[in-house]
């Protein structure tokens, strides 16, 4: 009985390191440092997690494409993006900057914090005045669907390490949790689904349609979206673009897209002759 009785704990205890060891903790660094400095990043990671270390993956110089291969992989728990960010700002009068989260190649990545797999429960961007584009996208219902996440980024300036130390830190609850984007939600949202296929899979590209944006990855022949019944209706063109991630090659070749909606309908831009129009970003119109 007593063998048994230790057998059911071992048991329990397994059941329980597997609930609290759902998935990867992902660092994600875009920034041209040292590998000094990149390696310090690494040293915290795993200081701050040393209970965690079979989870935890990290890829320094990253780009666009590892950004929205962690962002929808279903095996990401915890997700660290550390990079350049900041918002938009009136230079002059009628004249405003962008915001921006930019990823080592210089590509703004900020519309693919859109679309975060719902098993994610906590996401930070270490990046300076980021805090008021995700509250944007908070404001804009991109994060309707989710029942859990916890996002933590900065409303002002923020120096590398101590700001990477401190979402370590909030990430494993001991920390002060203000500023900490907390998003519950119980009922279930309605969501379009769009299928989206292209005739060449050979180069990594990026889609996006308003606010949102999607990462075709290298040799994906298809990419399923789905986007909130809300954010849907807000969305004030329903135009899709195409277009290549910079990566410093010097040839891009887009394929043609195909998408399909059971009732909505797009179609290409196109030269005279039939062929798309633009060399780095094709237009699909809305046509419905």
């Amino acid at each position: 009985m007593k063998n048994y009785k230790i057998l059911l704990f071992s048991i329990f205890l397994l059941m329980i390191s597997k609930l609290s060891h759902a998935g990867n903790i992902v660092v994600l660094s875009a920034l041209d440092l040292s590998d000094k400095k990149l390696a310090k990043i690494s040293r915290y990671t795993y200081e701050y997690y040393q209970h965690r270390t079979n989870d935890i993956i990290i890829h320094h110089r990253a780009s666009a494409v590892d950004l929205g291969h962690y962002l929808r992989s279903e095996s990401t728990e915890k997700l660290f993006w550390v990079s350049h960010s900041a918002n938009s700002k009136e230079i002059e009068s009628g004249v405003q900057t962008e915001d921006i989260i930019l990823d080592f190649y210089g590509n703004n990545v900020k519309d693919l914090f859109t679309n975060i797999h719902p098993n994610i429960n906590f996401l930070a961007i270490v990046g300076c005045k980021a805090k008021s584009i995700i509250e944007g996208f908070e404001q804009a219902a991109h994060y309707s669907s989710h029942t859990y996440l916890d996002i933590y980024s900065f409303h002002k300036r923020t120096k590398l390490y101590g700001g990477f130390k401190k979402a370590m830190k909030v990430s494993l609850g001991t920390n002060n949790q203000k500023g900490l984007l907390k998003i519950r939600n119980t009922t279930q949202v309605p969501v379009i689904k769009i299928l989206i296929e292209r005739s060449y899979t050979r180069e990594p590209s990026l889609v996006s349609i308003g606010s949102k944006a999607y990462v075709f990855n290298e040799n994906e022949s298809e990419l399923e979206i789905s986007i909130p019944r809300s954010v849907w209706d807000s969305l004030p063109t329903k135009n899709f673009k195409h277009k290549n991630i910079e990566f410093g090659q010097d040839e891009y070749h887009l394929g043609e897209l195909s998408i399909s909606h059971p009732y909505y309908f797009w179609k290409a831009l196109t030269k005279p002759n039939g062929e798309l129009l633009g060399t780095y970003q094709n237009l699909y119109l809305f046509d419905n």
